[in-house]
């Protein structure tokens, strides 16, 4: 959530923050990946499921889009940043409902619920770990920590493609889409972010967090209305 808004405050157009930002935070998501590896790897069967609609939905949002282009995301970019960070602000509750639910094991839907979210996370991605981990809860019956570990592992799944979508498509055909000069600072705090991240919060207060980030994401998706 912080790092799209400072893409578009420092001048970027809305399709080229999404771009540049979901290329330049992999490093952070795949460094959380690799601490949740052994919890992972005794869960092949969900694995296994959960990453064909992830990598297939990314893609296609990512896909979805450079071809609606710039216009169209510019246009939805703050509804999209608005439900992101009210997803962030609302955290606590989506967090208490779905612990009390009883999720019911269906393949087909589970398969639909993925994909589609993976199409959101390719697209745009605000807010997906918390639509994961919810979507996770009512569709798996499984303890907290492992819904948990599904939901890092779907993130650089599908938004992980969509990057990869568009550097393979910027490589072959440069429109500006990702803005390179960018990409390396924010790959750094990603990479330290994500490195860090479990120690420091246990630290931070995560209320005063959450309050900051869902009030910056809502300040911008009104001040790109507004512009």
């Amino acid at each position: 959530m912080i790092s799209f808004p400072a893409l578009l405050a420092v001048g970027l157009a809305p399709l080229q923050a999404n771009a540049t930002s979901s290329v330049a935070l992999q490093a952070g998501l795949i460094t959380a990946l690799w601490s949740y590896r052994d919890r992972l790897r005794e869960m092949r069967g969900d694995v296994g499921r959960l990453l064909p609609p992830c990598v297939t939905g990314g893609a296609f949002g990512a896909v979805l889009a450079l071809a609606l282009g710039a216009r169209v995301f510019a246009a939805i970019a703050p509804a999209l940043l608005a439900i992101g960070a009210l997803l962030i602000l609302l955290q606590p509750l989506i967090t208490r409902v779905i612990a009390v639910r009883q999720a019911q094991e269906r393949p087909t839907v589970f398969f639909i619920g993925a994909f589609v979210l993976a199409v959101y996370c390719g697209y745009f991605g605000a807010g997906g770990g918390i639509l994961f981990l919810a979507a996770l809860a009512l569709l798996l019956p499984r303890p907290f920590d492992e819904l948990n570990a599904l939901k890092v592992l779907a993130l650089p799944a599908s938004n992980g493609i969509a990057a990869v979508t568009f550097v393979v498509l910027e490589l072959s055909h440069p429109t500006g889409v990702v803005v390179w000069r960018s990409v390396p600072m924010l790959a750094l705090g990603a990479l330290i972010g994500g490195a860090l991240g479990v120690s420091l919060a246990k630290r931070l207060p995560a209320r005063a967090l959450r309050i900051i980030s869902g009030a910056l994401g809502l300040a911008m998706a009104a001040w790109i209305v507004l512009k």
